[in-house]
């Protein structure tokens, strides 16, 4: 397909796509442009993800942009469109300098393209207005015609090869003034600083290389190359694995990853890539002798390490060094006899390790977490209902604050503070509201809610008041709701999963006035503290034949063994 029709294509394209909807997809935009009877020529070519990328372009997805135009110029480096189409994008971000090297670039290949002059114009005032770069000049009087920059460039190649490495580099340098962003200019001055030994220029130019041309796997590959000369491996590595992402089919790609490896002291990856490029290129002979090589030393190699981890007692590191060792099979008999012999040791050494790793780990869990292991006091549970788990082991004694059943299970709130009983007892006697002691409570911190797995029987032990023993497992701590004010609690209180319950009325231990001799109330209010409960009374409010207690395990007794419990609470 000729530039020109590529052209008009793309101008097509550019035009249609100002009044198409922006919710049409890139792809369907390339769909059209094949339908149009270049599929056959543009499947993945670069004018097709040159055309892609300007979908993307108006979409306002620059990310996608910018990998499309990159994926044109991997297609074929001379074409002009990408570059133009990026300083569009580049000059919507505000990147100006970048912008006018993508300007720039474009008029060497076509003199005719719409727009370009007119951008660097643009750009070249921007950046003056910001104090960045001077306010552009006319070009030098010596620029050349393309065709007489290619015969300068032709002569230079030729001083270089005769070792007149000093006139080739004052004609470039000419040249570059000319034209700072001609990529072949820049490639001969880093090609010629290389020579000299001059890395660091050498970089320099080819990262303007890479800002003029971005996506050329073979300017990260140079660059790959100088940067390992210099001893810079990491970014070395980084530069040739960019090359091979681009052109993942170059045996020579791989062949300088491998002695990047090779520097870095890693032979197992060093080997993978020498294989790999002998795979790449049957004929790189040299890559499948050096990865063959890598693999007789590999053995001895990791021989080497087995000792030194083995000596440092790194019992682990040691075992999968030796294992390594005596796989490749390439040790004399000394050392392989050796090598099984510390394997041995190491295997045994490192289970053991992993033993006593084991046992000091469970006896720190112990001193960090015992309290989470051990029955949990009621105490603890109350003042820290949320620092136990699901699961832990209560047994407490307290007093029915109400009780619900539900389905097949019951539900009870249960107080352990006596003085909430006692008050609402009171006011039984005295003939007062009989629910002050409870409603009397908002905070409700001494509240539990026990769940139990069936449902209760019917039985008036099971009652307000009713002292209850709870034995069970601490459940998920819930806020908790008085039953007779409606007020919630203020913090989350434990709860219980029942697996043991005794119910028995409680006995009243409280004096009246009758039993002093004196007047005095304040005097009888103070023994009244101090010998409180301290005497025994009859039951309150129980019936005839209920005062022993009602015990229901429910690990023994099943629903239809509970509905026959008999009125001595035994069965």
């Amino acid at each position: 397909m000729s530039c020109t029709v590529v052209a008009m294509l793309s101008n097509w394209v550019d035009e249609t796509w100002r009044v198409l909807s922006r919710g049409v997809t890139a792809v369907a935009v390339a769909a059209v442009v094949v339908g149009l009877g270049a599929g056959a020529l543009w499947a993945d070519s670069a004018e097709l993800h040159n055309t892609t990328g300007l979908a993307y372009y108006y979409q306002g997805k620059d990310a996608e942009a910018f990998a499309e135009f990159v994926k044109a110029l991997d297609k074929d480096p001379s074409f002009a469109q990408p570059h133009f189409n990026l300083a569009r994008l580049f000059e919507r971000q505000k990147r100006y300098e970048e912008t006018l090297r993508q300007y720039k670039h474009p008029l060497q290949r076509d003199q005719t393209l719409n727009g370009a002059r007119e951008g660097i114009e643009r750009m070249e005032t921007a950046l003056a207005a910001r104090g960045q770069a001077p306010t552009p000049q006319p070009a030098p009087s010596g620029a050349l015609s393309s065709n007489a920059q290619e015969d300068q460039l032709t002569a230079i190649r030729g001083l270089m090869e005769k070792g007149e490495l000093g006139e080739a580099r004052r004609r470039l340098d000419a040249l570059e003034r000319i034209n700072p962003n001609n990529v072949d200019v820049l490639l001969l001055l880093a090609d010629l600083t290389e020579r000299a030994g001059q890395y660091d220029a050498t970089v320099g130019y080819l990262q303007r290389v890479k800002t003029v041309v971005p996506g050329r796997p073979d300017i990260s590959f140079k660059l790959a190359r100088v940067l390992m000369t210099m001893g810079n491996h990491s970014k070395a590595l980084a530069e040739v694995e960019r090359a091979i992402q681009l052109n993942p089919q170059q045996s020579e790609y791989y062949n300088l990853m491998g002695d990047i490896y090779t520097r870095m002291g890693k032979p197992s990856e060093a080997y993978t890539a020498f294989n790999e490029a002998s795979r790449l290129n049957p004929k790189n002979f040299q890559a499948r002798k050096t990865a063959d090589d890598i693999s007789g030393k590999m053995g001895l190699y990791y021989y080497n390490a087995g000792l030194f981890y083995f000596h440092q007692k790194s019992w682990i590191k040691a075992k999968d060094a030796l294992t390594r060792a005596v796989e490749k099979g390439n040790l004399n008999p000394e050392q392989m006899a050796i090598a099984q012999q510390y394997l041995v040791i190491a295997d045994f050494s490192s289970a053991k390790v992993a033993d006593q790793i084991k046992a000091i780990q469970a006896e720190r869990d112990l001193v960090e977490k015992g309290h989470v292991e051990k029955r949990v006091s009621v105490a603890e549970a109350e003042s820290k209902p949320a620092s136990f788990p699901e699961g832990r082991y209560v047994d407490f004694r307290g007093w029915i604050v109400a009780r619900k059943d539900s389905g097949n299970a019951s539900e009870l709130i249960v107080t352990k503070n006596f003085r909430e009983v006692e008050v609402r007892e009171q006011k039984i006697r005295d003939g007062e509201d009989s629910d002050g002691g409870f409603r009397s409570n908002s905070r409700m911190v001494e509240w539990y809610t026990v769940f139990t797995p069936r449902t209760l029987p019917n039985d008036p032990r099971i009652a307000p008041s009713s002292k209850v023993r709870v034995k069970g497992t601490l459940g998920t701590s819930q806020y908790i709701r008085n039953p007779y004010n409606f007020i919630f609690s203020q913090l989350p209180q434990p709860t219980v999963k029942a697996d043991y319950l005794e119910f028995s009325r409680e006995q009243r231990q409280t004096f009246g006035f009758g039993e002093y001799d004196t007047g005095d109330r304040s005097i009888i209010g103070e023994r009244e503290r101090r010998v409180d409960r301290s005497q025994p009374r009859p039951p309150v409010n129980t019936p005839p034949g209920l005062a022993g207690p009602l015990k229901i395990d429910f690990l023994r007794y099943n629903e239809e063994q509970l509905r026959n419990l008999d009125r001595s609470g035994e069965l």
